[in-house]
This record gives C-alpha cells, structure tokens and sequence, in this order.
C-alpha cells in the first residue's frame, strides 16, 4: 500500500512539478484562495451596500447578518474555499 502511495504521490504534476514540489504548490493555491475568499468576507462584513435595488439590499444585510456568526463565516469561507480550489468554480471578478 505504501508503494502504490508513493507512486500517486510521484505521479501528480502541477505546474512543471511533480511528487512532493506539486503537493506544496497546490497546498500554496489552497492558502491563497482561502485568504482571498477571507479578505473578499471581511470586506462584506465591513461595508455598505452600494446598489439602490431594495431586492439586493436586502440580500446583502441578509449575508451581514449570516456572516455574524462565527460558525457560519468559517463555513462559508471553508466552502468558497473548496469550491474555487477542487471544482473550479468561475468567477467575473
């Protein structure tokens, strides 16, 4: 079992790199797609909406008051996070 880990592990490939160097760098992307869904969060949490639509208003104090709690920001975060890294989500940004 251990050899055929090490052979998954030799196999993976990201960027020219390959083994352990790829792991680390995907390990890099996750960090920084975390930290940028964390600023983008932060943001929200620290804003006003700009829109007069009362629809998206709404909306966004809806968001502000979710991301309040603890447990739902570390959630959205983790789940922005994954989203963006494992499935490539699209963004317009």
């Amino acid at each position: 079992m251990l050899h055929l880990h090490k052979q998954n592990i030799d196999e993976i490939q990201v960027d020219g790199l390959k083994g352990r160097e790829a792991i680390e760098r995907l390990f890099y992307y996750l960090k920084d797609i975390y930290k940028i869904v964390e600023d983008a969060v932060t943001t929200i949490e620290s804003t006003n909406p700009i829109s007069s639509d009362e629809k998206e208003v709404k909306l966004f104090y809806r968001m502000k008051v979710f991301l309040s709690n603890r447990n739902n920001k570390l959630k959205f975060i983790h789940n922005l996070s994954y989203g963006y890294f494992f499935l490539e989500l699209k963004t317009t940004m």
